[in-house]
């Protein structure tokens, strides 16, 4: 039995990657229902664009130019949508000045964000 997995908790662009697979055994679970009031009782996802409380960037326009940290490029949260939000706007990745793949520091980083934010809406 060794190399089986039983359990696995996976982000969303893994899990579609994973269930596409030619002879893929993986089958959905559970989603989960995140507390509060924007989640609507409801397994949506989000992702947020972060900048400092004493930022003066208040759009994604603004953020023209400047340095745009991402996790992994196989990030859906940390990039894929950021990707997509751009295209929508008939932008590019150019949009900003540099980008930088910071790994999976960040992810810590923003989940103990999320974290903090999901006690502060309980």
């Amino acid at each position: 039995m060794a190399g089986q997995v039983d359990v696995s908790f996976l982000c969303c662009l893994p899990y579609v990657q994973l269930v596409d697979a030619p002879e893929s055994s993986i089958e959905l679970l559970a989603a989960p229902v995140l507390r509060g009031a924007r989640y609507q009782n409801r397994p949506v996802y989000f992702s947020d664009v972060i900048v400092r409380s004493d930022s003066a960037y208040s759009s994604f326009d603004a953020l023209a130019g400047c340095v745009w940290a991402y996790n992994q490029e196989t990030s859906h949260s940390g990039y894929n949508i950021v990707c997509a939000s751009l295209l929508e706007q008939g932008k590019t990745l150019r949009h900003f000045g540099t980008m930088v793949e910071t790994g999976m520091i960040y992810v810590l980083y923003v989940s103990e964000y999320s974290l903090a934010e999901r006690q502060k809406d309980e």
